[in-house]
Order: C-alpha cells, then sequence, then structure tokens
C-alpha cells in the first residue's frame, strides 16, 4: 500500500513538473497552448523526467553533484531568460502576466536543464571514451600513421574551398594587411602586425615564382592550410595516446576535415585562424606538462624539453595574434602559477619568457618599425554602445554630459547608423568627431560614462546584453560567418579566381553553409552560445569526476569568452570565439578522460580477473 501511495506521488510530481517543463518549452518556441504540438511537449518532458529517474535508480548521487546540476542550471536560465526575456513574454502587456510567465519559464527551463545535466552526468560515470581493448582498428595504428592519415583527411576537406575560394576568403581587413605589405597604408599593429609580415613572407616567396599578385599571394593561404592540418595531426596523435574507442577518433576528425566551417577558416585570410591553432597547442602543452608533473616531487626539464618549446611557442603566438590572446593569458598566469606551485620557480621562468617575448615585440620591436597602435575608440565598444543607447532612448543629461559627447563626435546623428549589436556607428562618429580631445579628457569620459550608468542602469544593461549576446545565448542567427567569399573588392591588384566554379559549385558552396538552418542537431554546432554551454558542462564534469588540475586547461577559452563580453564589437561573430571552439572536441574529451585513480581502479580489477582465471600450479 505504501509502495503504491509513494508511486502515485511520484507521477505526480513528474506531471507537475512537466507542465512547468512543457509550458516553458511553449513561450521559447512561440507556441499558443492550442498548438497540437504543446501535447508532444509535455509527452517529451514527461518521458525525459522518467528515462533520468530510470537512470538515477540505484545510483548515488552526490550532494556536489546536485549542486553543482543546479548552479549550472541557474546559470543556463539565467543566461536564457537574459537572452530572450522580451520573446518569452511577447504579446503581453501587462506587468503582472508578464511575471507570471517569467516565473514559469524560469521553474520549467531549470527543471529541464537539472534533469538533462544530471543526466550527463550519470553517463559520465561510466567509461565513456576510454578504451581497454588496444587492439582496435585505429589503435592498433602507429601514432606515425595516425598522424599522416589526419593530416591527409583534413586536406581532403579543405582543399574543394580551397579550389571555390582560389587564392582564399581574403575579406576586406586582409585587403588592408595586403596594401601595409605594398606600402600603401602605414604599418598598424590594428590588425596584428606579426600576421602582416608573415603574409608578406609567402608573398614575397609567392613572387619569386609569379608576377600574378593573387597566385603569390595565395601561398600564404597554402601555408595556413598545412599548418592548421599539422595541428590537428597533433591532436589526434595526443588523443591516441589516450588509448580511447574508435569512433571517439572519427567523431574528432571529421569534425575537423569536414564542417565547412573549419574548411572556410583554413583558407582565410584572417588572424583568428592561427591564434585558434596557438590556443589549442598552448592547451596541448599545458596537459602534457601536467601529465609530466602528476606524481613526480621533481619536474626534470631534459626529459620535457620539447613539450617546453611547444609551450612558449604557442603562448607567444596566442599573445601575439590577437589582443584578447594577450589578455586570456594574463588572465590565466594567477591559475597557471597555483597549478604548478610545487614547482613554482621553473613555471615562474617560463610564464616569464612568454612575457619578455610578447611585451619585447609589442614594445621595442613595433616602435623600431614605426607600428602604429589601434586607436583609442577601437578599445571602447561596449561604453560606446551603452552611451549610444542612452541617447537614442533620448534620455536626459546634464549640460556637462552633453556638452563633453557633444565635443568628441556629433550627437545629433547617432540614429543615423546605430545598430544594438554593432559598434561601428559609434567609433565612426568619433574617428569623423574629435578623438584627440577624447584622448586627452579620458578621465573625464571615464567619470562621466559612469554617471550616465548610475543614472540610466537599465539602459546600459540592455545595451551590454544586445551586444554581447551572441557569446553566451544559444539561439541567435549567426549573419558574421566567414564563407567561400572568396576576394573582397579592392583597387590593388588582387582578384578572384576560383578552379571550381559556374552555377553547380556556387550551389554546392551555397547549400554547405545553408544546412545549418535545416538539419536538426547540426546547426547547434554553428551556435556560438551553445559552445560556450557545452564549455561549462565540460569544466563542471572535470570537477565533479576529472582531476581537478585540468580545470587550468580550460582557463584560456575561459579568458577569451571573458575579454569578449567586455570588449566585443560584434554581437556574434564567429571568427572571434574560434579561438576556443576550434579546441572544443579537446575539451570534450578531456572532460570525458578516467582519473589517474579509476585508471589504477581498471589495472587492478584486470589485474585480479587474470589471477584469478589462471590455474594454480602445485
Amino acid at each position: 500500500m505504501l509502495q503504491k501511495r509513494c508511486k502515485t506521488n511520484t507521477v505526480c510530481k513528474q506531471i507537475i513538473k512537466s507542465i512547468f517543463v512543457s509550458w516553458a518549452l511553449m513561450q521559447a518556441f512561440r507556441l499558443s497552448g492550442k498548438h497540437i504540438l504543446s501535447l508532444v511537449l509535455f509527452l517529451f518532458s514527461y518521458l525525459l523526467l522518467s528515462v533520468v529517474k530510470e537512470k538515477a535508480d540505484g545510483i548515488t548521487i552526490l550532494k556536489k553533484e546536485k549542486r553543482t546540476a543546479a548552479f549550472l542550471s541557474g546559470v543556463f536560465t539565467f543566461l536564457y531568460l537574459c537572452g530572450d526575456m522580451e520573446g518569452l513574454t511577447s504579446g503581453l502587456t501587462n506587468l503582472a502576466f508578464q511575471l507570471c510567465i517569467l516565473t514559469v519559464c524560469v521553474i520549467g527551463f531549470f527543471i529541464l536543464f537539472y534533469e538533462i545535466l544530471r543526466f550527463l552526468f550519470i553517463i559520465r560515470k561510466g567509461n565513456v571514451l576510454s578504451c581497454n581493448n588496444s587492439n582496435t582498428f585505429i589503435n592498433k595504428c602507429s601514432p606515425k600513421k595516425v598522424a599522416i592519415g589526419s593530416f591527409l583527411l583534413c586536406l581532403l576537406g579543405w582543399t574543394p574551398h580551397l579550389l571555390i575560394s582560389f587564392p582564399g576568403n581574403i575579406t576586406i581587413d586582409s585587403v588592408h594587411q595586403y596594401a601595409q605589405i605594398l606600402g600603401i597604408y602605414e604599418q598598424s599593429n590594428h590588425h596584428p602586425w606579426i600576421h602582416t609580415q608573415l603574409i608578406k613572407l609567402f608573398y614575397n616567396i609567392g613572387l619569386l615564382f609569379t608576377d600574378d599578385p593573387s597566385y603569390a599571394i595565395s601561398l600564404y593561404t597554402i601555408f595556413q592550410m598545412v599548418f592548421m592540418a599539422v595541428c590537428v595531426a597533433y591532436l589526434m596523435v595526443f588523443l591516441h595516446r589516450k588509448k580511447l574507442k574508435d569512433w571517439v577518433y572519427w567523431a574528432v576528425i571529421i569534425c575537423y576535415a569536414f564542417i565547412p566551417y573549419n574548411g572556410a577558416f583554413s583558407v582565410a585570410m584572417i588572424k583568428d585562424v592561427l591564434f585558434a591553432n596557438f590556443v589549442m597547442l598552448y592547451t596541448l602543452a599545458t596537459f602534457n606538462m601536467l601529465t609530466l608533473t602528476r606524481d613526480k616531487e621533481k619536474w626534470l626539464f631534459r626529459k620535457s624539453i620539447p613539450t617546453l618549446i611547444l609551450y612558449v611557442f604557442s603562448g607567444i603566438g596566442m599573445c601575439l595574434f590577437r589582443s584578447n590572446g594577450y589578455y586570456a593569458f594574463l588572465f590565466m598566469i594567477p591559475f597557471t602559477i597555483y597549478t604548478f606551485r610545487k614547482h613554482l620557480l621553473k613555471i615562474l621562468i617560463l610564464q616569464s619568457m612568454i612575457l619578455a617575448m610578447v611585451l619585447g615585440f609589442k614594445g621595442p620591436v613595433l616602435e623600431a618599425n614605426n607600428v602604429v597602435s589601434p586607436d583609442l575608440v577601437e578599445h571602447l565598444s561596449i561604453p560606446g554602445q551603452q552611451i549610444s543607447r542612452v541617447l537614442i532612448n533620448e534620455r536626459e543629461l546634464t549640460a556637462k554630459q552633453d556638452a563633453f559627447l557633444n565635443s568628441i563626435m556629433d550627437v545629433s546623428r547617432i540614429e543615423e547608423g546605430y545598430k544594438p549589436d554593432v559598434s561601428d556607428w559609434f567609433k565612426k562618429l568619433v574617428r569623423m568627431g574629435n578623438q584627440e580631445y577624447l584622448k586627452e579628457n579620458f578621465s573625464e569620459f571615464i567619470k562621466i560614462y559612469v554617471e550616465i550608468g548610475l543614472k540610466y542602469p537599465q539602459d546600459y544593461l540592455v545595451a551590454f546584453r544586445d551586444q554581447s549576446r551572441g557569446y553566451w545565448f544559444p539561439m541567435l542567427e549567426l549573419e558574421h560567418i566567414v564563407g567561400n567569399d572568396g576576394v573582397a573588392e579592392n583597387e590593388f591588384g588582387l582578384a578572384y579566381k576560383p578552379v571550381f566554379k559556374g552555377p553547380v559549385a556556387i550551389k554546392i558552396n551555397e547549400i554547405l553553409f545553408k544546412l545549418q538552418n535545416i538539419v536538426p542537431f547540426y546547426g547547434i554546432l554553428w551556435s556560438i552560445g551553445t559552445y560556450f554551454w557545452v564549455l561549462l558542462i565540460c569544466m563542471a564534469m572535470v570537477f565533479l569526476y576529472g582531476e581537478k588540475r585540468n580545470l587550468l586547461l580550460y582557463m584560456p577559452a575561459i579568458g577569451i569568452f571573458l575579454t569578449l563580453v567586455i570588449a566585443t564589437p560584434v554581437a556574434y561573430d564567429f571568427r572571434y570565439a574560434y579561438g576556443y571552439i576550434f579546441s572544443m572536441p579537446l575539451y570534450l574529451v578531456i572532460s570525458c578522460l578516467p582519473t589517474i585513480n579509476d585508471s589504477r581502479k581498471e589495472k587492478k580489477e584486470e589485474t585480479t580477473e587474470t589471477t584469478t582465471k589462471s590455474p594454480e600450479i602445485h
């Protein structure tokens, strides 16, 4: 009788939870309660809760697992509400109704995310990726074969992108860099000068074989493809050492070789591509260092020289190829020192080497070559958007505030080109106005910026959300992504010369980049915000089940993300987040690797089993 009553109570709880979950999903999908899919959503919610409960029965759920799931669910619910608050309450003008719907959504989303996270944690407790059998097809291959096979598969998947966009995807930013190479524009570090010099190196080598600048500059594109393929091959060899299941290797290499945006980026002449590769190499080098120091009080430098060279090389590249990479590196320093605190002197030497090389390049080297730094307003995207929102809403300003803003730009033109997700118009107005006055009175600008924010905090919060939400909200349509667009219009002699051309090639290329909007699940691979959520889930799994030291491997991604939301000029540009998206397969594998204790336990069980099966010898 008691058992029957408990079962009834459980069913009732699941029905109530399912109502909240399905209601929240209806609001997210903009479905009316009269829609037949509202019933489908309820049944889906009920089945999901039932499956999770069934999986959880008989498994001990630790308090820290519940707390972690609850914390992450709260974060995801908060982010979703911030990103889609107007959509969830669309059609409602009454404040009481709006609060009611938002409350339902908070409860429903929290339950949904909590149950999904519990399900993922339950799955993670099993041996998801590791393979005890080393006789599988790929595990039997030598590291050399794995590297060569991965390298060739990448080139196979990326070469069509080169042939469609030859000499490569050269954007307007790349054209500006090319103009610097020709000496037409002044040398600038707005786009990393080291990247411009690298393009120049391969361009000059190309000119030794051809007089056509388009063919000459394609040598850089080919170099970039080869470098990316080498980095992926190195990652695959690294994963090969972990003895994973074959499907994991195939999933990773297919992701790199055949997802269209990787192919498009491999032939894109932009700083973000090499930067993403340096971030992955830096993460792998850090992982190697963690492995080398796991069980040793002494860290023998001689045995880790290749790793240390890669660590310093990739760290310098990460800092120089994007300014936010440098800030991400600085963000990491306290975490790195704490993680390697038993080897404090050695890690300080390594960090100092990277910083010395970077600061030496950013200082004396750039000055010696008369390289101009980016202007001040380039760093004011978020403050500019927040002030612009206040002006767009025609808020009342003091005479002093109004006079200062009018002294740096023409405030009356703010509505002409304002976009809530792109800060270019504010920067353009300041550049057309009086940027020198802004530099000379920057402290006054900061004071006025704070004063306006304290008076109109809602405008600032909305502006910040609209300018940054593409990186933390998973439902936005991508408008800024590199495709196979060929060469941007220019007056410097670079021309678009596709090898694959005609209507068939154009249609195939168009389909490749539109399937994300058609095929279920596949489109998630194009969502910047989703990658951030996955990153947080990976970190939670490492915190719960992995080695805590491995959390350091996620710090470059977190640092890049934080710099984006603080200073992004565009709300959802895929290339800005490519620095950590490119490493996502590695992050996923790290989150599912067994701890050292789990590995020892498995070996002990295998040894015990073998001993038990062995016949006794008298």
